[in-house]
């Protein structure tokens, strides 16, 4: 059997083999595509037959970890933020962060976890003023496994302070997301 390390590289290679450039990400191997948009590729040994479960290689550390993208994929959507979690990710490109999105997303449901008002406008708000007040020291644990930590550098975290508190000394919608 393959380890995970050999599999991660072997996509990576198979991907830059077939003409895409390549880059690895912590677990994900990513595709650059249009317009600052990528495509994070994930190799990944399911535990089981439901594929619920799974092991990722992490590059950074040259572990594995287990997980499950499609617990990663019912947080959100359970969660019923969507709609601002898409106006986060366009906010996070149109400021140029280096923001990953599952940290996104996590920190969008932690923000508005028994807080949404429905109103987009409004929860968006309140997920800036979580930043602003939470971004810092926060620790965000993965859905699927609270063994694991959702990395976010030192960096990231006051970029997002800066740019959330900057958003909310504005107005304008047209200024804090386009």
């Amino acid at each position: 059997q393959r380890s995970m390390r050999d599999i991660f590289y072997g996509v990576q290679n198979v991907l830059t083999n077939a003409g895409y450039k390549t880059k690895a990400k912590n677990v994900a191997v990513r595709l650059p595509y249009q317009s600052g948009f990528h495509i994070d590729v994930v190799p990944a040994r399911a535990q089981d037959e439901t594929f619920y479960k799974a092991t990722v290689f992490k590059s950074e550390e040259g572990g594995t970890r287990q997980t499950s993208i499609k617990a990663h994929i019912d947080s959100v959507r359970d969660s019923g933020v969507r709609d601002v979690v898409k106006i986060m990710k366009l906010w996070r490109l149109r400021h140029e962060l280096a923001w990953s999105s599952f940290a996104l997303e996590q920190t969008v449901c932690r923000a508005l976890q028994d807080k949404r008002t429905g109103d987009l406008g409004t929860d968006v708000w309140n997920v800036f003023i979580f930043i602003q007040g939470q971004i810092k020291s926060i620790v965000l644990k993965d859905p699927a496994n609270s063994n694991n930590v959702i990395e976010m550098d030192v960096l990231i975290r006051l970029q997002l302070l800066q740019k959330a508190t900057a958003c909310l000394g504005m107005a304008n919608w047209a200024t804090i997301v386009w």
